[in-house]
């Protein structure tokens, strides 16, 4: 799926628009470390890989920046527990 995020700082949250539909991951940040809160996939997007396409594009992001992440968000560990690979960013 080809899709664009992007960091809205002021609201503090990875944004993308799929399908004509808002996808988030709220944040908060203290210092270098970034703290995944929630990830909201409206429910027409549901079960199409939505959410982890988005959770895969900001852990992309996050590395880009130089950063560290906890995963608050269930379902950011359920990913981080599949995609092993991500551990090498958790602070």
């Amino acid at each position: 799926m080809d899709f664009t995020i992007s960091d809205n700082t002021e609201k503090k949250r990875f944004e993308a628009t799929i399908k004509k539909q808002l996808v988030v991951v709220d944040y908060k940040t203290e210092g270098d470390i970034i703290y995944l809160n929630r990830v909201k996939v409206p429910s027409q997007l549901e079960g199409q890989g939505i959410g982890s396409s988005m959770v895969e594009r900001v852990l992309q992001e996050i590395e880009a920046k130089g950063m560290k992440f906890v995963p608050v968000c269930p379902f950011v560990k359920y990913y981080i527990d599949k995609n092993p690979k991500w551990n090498k960013l958790l602070g």
